[in-house]
């Protein structure tokens, strides 16, 4: 990878990546391969990659026993990328030890000075709020102030309370001991969330990190982001914003206590708490699907969260649920098949589960995005399980579910429904569990909008109130893959039997094609010898002969073969041709009774008459 410039001393910030001497290469390989957090080949993937399918391809290479970072840089040379742009990259990661090693050979390079734009917060009044209502979210307008893209109202503070509350940085100051661990009750990968009591009332905090200088035009942004959407909407399922601050380089978000945690701590029954009823679960979907209506409907933007998994939603004291963190909110214009691409960043690490692949694989950010979302968020309140099942290991709950109703159907699934608690009635589980697998449709265009999921959930809610299900016919059963129909158990059909009563001829009695058993039937010498009802009364001899109770054929037994009958012996009923006696229908079946002595009756008796 090292061209006519290879030489110490003569590279320079315009020179590509080529031109990297092959010994320092190998060094800088040898420093970010050896890191695999944020300062190894995976921080520096999160910055050149453009999508998390080429993330998974370099993973490849290294699991090859291949460097990953050679890899990456060999890509992005292709780019005709400079030595400067590696550095920038760098000094944006903040490994000075890699920024050093390059500067060592010759390059002069001086880092860009970091120029913030001065923090501005809206400044409306408590009253002033957008609501966005559940049947009618109407237009909102939005100020015309930007900062690197975001929209924000401009207004110079340094925090803003929203409403008639006591609170005050230094209050959240004394009330968290300075943000001491011994407040923390949740982190992510970019904030972390404190309880503090002020004047006996409970708030969650969310600080931002702020780890390192080159991070703060990143986490400003998303603070921006999850601002923006709870200054403009005011929604009985959007979590509400008590106040924020940005004082000492903190940015700091204030929200009520939510006493019950998140429906994914509920879920998993954490520290021992009771698991949710389905009176509540349904509730549950019910209004976070109400919340994600409002954002998607409104007017002119619609908004997608992008973020929407069990664990960003929280239930207060009343099981209420109260959606939140929109730090990956994005505005789209109501266009028809919008979509658009977005850069992957580490922060969608963590919810990847929850993602579809046009997301993972090209970055696309639709509506249908949050739909796949929450339809895996369906998934764990009927099951009652984690998005990746710990056993079998790396096995996904929306991938075995969808196997199981392509292989066995619907049904197949309810044996997944969380023991937990109580069983739902069947037609109430069926109905979620379909609505759950159109939301996580692997093509977006298949997939239900917000308005048809709120619409089928609200007309399942009353299916739980009904202690048994109603009757369904067997025409309602719905077949399974042609390729999977070897492993599905035979379904009795309503006309799968032959009823016709009436008699066949006897030349047509005989069916080539059906498999006649040959094996005989063995049974007791008192059982009946007659098989089905004789519908031609005219054929009498036949009925004697045949039709003979076993008290009759022992009566009719010669006394020469009392000794040899006496070795009783199960009796054979044997199924050949001589069936086939005229008069008789397909179904009646006359046999012979064969009995110990191995003659039949019928000829012992003309032996006696003659």
């Amino acid at each position: 990878m090292a061209g006519p410039c290879g030489a110490r001393g003569t590279l320079s910030p315009h020179s590509l990546l080529f031109d990297l001497p092959p010994a320092l290469l190998g060094e800088l390989c040898t420093i970010l391969d050896s890191c695999d957090g944020p300062l190894g080949w995976r921080g520096l993937a999160e910055r050149l990659s453009n999508s998390w399918l080429d993330v998974r391809h370099i993973e490849k290479y290294v699991h090859q026993g291949k460097s990953g970072t050679r890899e990456l840089l060999w890509s992005w040379a292709q780019k005709n990328k400079t030595i400067g742009d590696l550095l920038q990259v760098l000094h944006e990661m903040g490994h000075q030890r890699a920024i050093h090693l390059i500067m060592n050979y010759g390059v002069n390079w001086t880092p860009p000075v970091q120029t913030h734009h001065e923090l501005r917060f809206p400044n409306l009044p408590p009253n002033s709020k957008p609501v966005c209502r559940e049947s009618d979210p109407g237009p909102l307008e939005l100020a015309n102030v930007t900062v690197d893209n975001v929209l924000v109202p401009e207004h110079n503070e340094r925090g803003v309370v929203l409403h008639k509350t006591p609170i005050s940085f230094q209050s959240i100051l004394e009330g968290t001991k300075h943000f001491h661990k011994d407040f923390l009750i949740g982190e992510g990968e970019i904030f972390e969330v404190y309880r503090v009591e002020i004047r006996n009332q409970t708030y969650a905090v969310k600080l931002f990190k702020q780890e390192k200088t080159m991070q703060l035009k990143k986490h400003w942004k998303r603070f921006l982001s999850e601002l923006e959407v709870l200054l403009l909407f005011n929604h009985p399922h959007i979590l509400e914003l008590a106040a924020y601050f940005t004082e000492m380089e903190k940015l700091c978000l204030v929200y009520p206590y939510m006493s019950n945690g998140t429906l994914f701590d509920r879920l998993q029954c954490t520290n021992g708490t009771t698991p949710l009823s389905w009176h509540v679960r349904i509730s549950v979907l019910i209004g976070i699907a109400k919340a994600i209506q409002c954002l998607h409907n409104t007017r002119p933007c619609a908004v997608i969260c992008g973020n929407i998994s069990s664990a960003n939603i929280l239930l207060d004291d009343q099981f209420q649920p109260k959606l939140t963190d929109f730090a990956a909110a994005h505005f789209r214009p109501h266009l028809e098949q919008q979509s658009s691409t977005i850069n992957m960043t580490g922060s969608g690490r963590k919810h990847l589960w929850y993602m579809p692949e046009e997301y993972i694989r090209q970055g696309r950010l639709t509506i249908k995005t949050d739909v796949y979302s929450f339809g895996i968020v369906i998934m764990e309140v009927l099951t009652g399980c984690k998005v990746v099942l710990d056993d079998p290991k790396h096995v996904q709950l929306r991938d075995l579910l969808m196997e199981l109703v392509e292989k066995r159907g619907l049904d197949s699934c309810l044996s997944f429904l969380d023991r937990k608690i109580p069983p739902c009635p069947r037609n109430f589980s069926a109905k979620l569990f379909s609505l759950a697998g159109q939301c996580v449709a692997t093509r977006a265009k298949l997939r239900p909008t917000m308005d048809e999921v709120l619409n089928t959930l609200e007309s399942t809610q009353p299916s739980l109130y009904f202690a048994e299900d109603p009757p369904t016919s067997l025409k309602s059963f719905r077949c399974p893959s042609p390729l999977f129909l070897d492993n599905v158990p035979s379904i009795p059909v309503e006309d799968d039997e032959n009823q016709n009563n009436y008699p066949v001829p006897p030349k047509e009695a005989l069916r080539t094609d059906r498999v006649t058993q040959k094996t005989p039937f063995e049974c007791s010498q008192s059982e009946v010898t007659f098989l089905g009802l004789d519908r031609n009364k005219g054929n009498r001899g036949s009925e004697a002969a045949c039709n003979m109770p076993s008290s009759s054929c022992e009566e009719c037994w010669c006394p020469e073969l009392a000794e040899a009958s006496q070795d009783l012996r199960p009796t054979v009923i044997s199924l050949g041709s001589s069936w086939e006696v005229p008069g008789y229908s397909y179904g009646s079946k006359p046999m012979e009774k064969r009995c110990s002595s191995g003659l039949f009756c019928s000829e012992h008796e003309q032996s006696k008459r003659q």
